[in-house]
């Protein structure tokens, strides 16, 4: 529909662990097409948040993502800091609540972390 016009496109890899970038155009490029990897340079960068694997508790969610079942959503995974400085990876299978994370912005709200890595629900706002 805009001929001539550049698209962007990002992806990241399912563990969370490379990001993908591609440049997306009708024009040909002026100079070839490059492949640059840049992971080590990334890593260098990055500072490792050490995860618990078993940690109950409170904490605050970083960042999620719902999956869909038939158009509906089902189930929501969440990415948690903790007060320790830890991160730790949680779920819930409380399909309202997935609907109201693609309703509202969950990230920074506070969350109860119970074992089996399950959240149940939100239990405060936004953290302060």
């Amino acid at each position: 529909a805009d001929a001539g016009s550049s698209g962007l496109v990002s992806a990241v890899s399912g563990m969370l662990t490379k990001q993908g970038v591609s440049l997306w155009s009708t024009r040909p490029p002026r100079r070839p097409c490059a492949w640059l990897d840049v992971s080590d340079a990334v890593a260098a960068a990055t500072r490792a948040v050490a995860v618990a694997p078993d940690y109950e508790g409170p904490a605050t969610i970083v960042t999620y993502t719902v999956q869909h079942e038939a158009g509906a959503p089902l189930r929501a995974a969440a990415l948690c800091d903790l007060p320790d400085g830890r991160r730790a990876l949680a779920v819930s299978s409380d399909a309202r609540l997935a609907a109201a994370m693609c309703e509202q912005e969950y990230c920074g709200r506070s969350v109860r972390l119970s074992s089996g890595h399950q959240f149940a629900e939100c239990v405060s706002g936004r953290a302060g």
